[in-house]
């Protein structure tokens, strides 16, 4: 006959703390259990006639508790020193070629995003061509070096040719929304700062699904990217929709671009999206000159 008083181990812990959960779980389920120190760390008794069944009580806890793996590192893609000067060449060489839009440019008046041309008559193209053109030394200069920085960013993150793919749409589309919005009026836009914004854009979404931001962090990088904006978007040379729409336009792209790419596509890719975003641009010319 077995000794109703006999007392059997279950469970050694090396803290405290740890037994006396088991212990708590044990107790709800009924079962009677003790917290005692020992030579080999805190002992986790029970009656021996209930030491099976608290066995298995304690497997089912440990693995609903078990730590949750922590997600893998975020990786980091070495910055594409190349794309950044081949950018920044492109730039000043076609203001170079068109000169500033004070000296009346016929290509200025073929190209810019003027919003009652885009809304009136269709000519959508203005969306694509307007990126490429500059008032000013200093407005192509300002957008050389901010496109260093967050364009760059971008084709790191999702390789040259899908990351310009991805800014020329999104700068298209803010522009786009831009003439939208000032419909008939005379409002007239020019410049990459539409997709550079777009890259700020771009770069907060990816940072909101590839970090996996807790519940009360997650507005951390969309704060960020109007924290930028507040900075560098709404001086008073600025041009305040085509940079807020342009922002807005990449974080839409950004969000569903982060999922389907979590690293960057294969170098194919990257050449057929970098062939698409070159024959977009030449198409939009070819569209504003003939």
């Amino acid at each position: 006959m077995s000794d109703p008083d006999a007392r059997e181990v279950v469970r050694v812990a090396a803290r405290q703390r740890h037994a006396e959960e088991g212990a708590l779980a044990l107790h709800s389920q009924g079962i009677e259990a003790g917290v005692r120190r020992g030579r080999e760390g805190w002992l986790l008794e029970t009656r021996a006639e209930d030491a099976a069944r608290a066995r298995a009580v304690l497997d089912a806890f440990e693995r609903e508790n078990a730590p949750r793996p922590a997600p893998p590192p975020v990786p980091v893609y070495p910055f594409p020193w190349t794309a950044v000067a081949l950018y920044a060449l492109a730039l000043l060489w076609f203001f170079a070629w068109t000169g500033p839009r004070a000296g009346e440019s016929v290509w200025f008046d073929a190209g810019s995003a003027r919003a009652s041309r885009m809304v009136a008559l269709g000519e959508w193209w203005r969306a694509v061509t307007a990126l490429t053109l500059h008032a000013d030394l200093g407005h192509v200069l300002g957008n050389v070096l901010a496109g260093a920085l967050f364009a760059g960013s971008v084709w790191a993150r999702f390789g040259a040719g899908t990351g310009a793919a991805l800014l020329l749409g999104a700068g298209a589309l803010g522009n786009v929304a831009n003439a939208l919005y000032y419909r008939a009026g005379g409002h007239d836009s020019v410049g990459a700062s539409t997709a550079v914004f777009a890259a700020v854009g771009v770069l907060a979404a990816d940072a909101l699904r590839a970090r996996r931001l807790p519940r009360g962090g997650r507005l951390a990088p969309f704060g960020a990217a109007l924290g930028l904006f507040a900075m560098l978007g709404t001086s008073e040379r600025a041009d305040f929709g085509a940079h807020l729409f342009g922002l807005a336009a990449g974080f839409a792209l950004g969000l569903p671009a982060a999922r389907a790419f979590p690293v960057p596509p294969a170098p194919r890719w990257q050449l057929l999206a970098g062939s698409l975003a070159a024959a977009t641009l030449f198409a939009a010319w070819s569209l504003a000159v003939r």
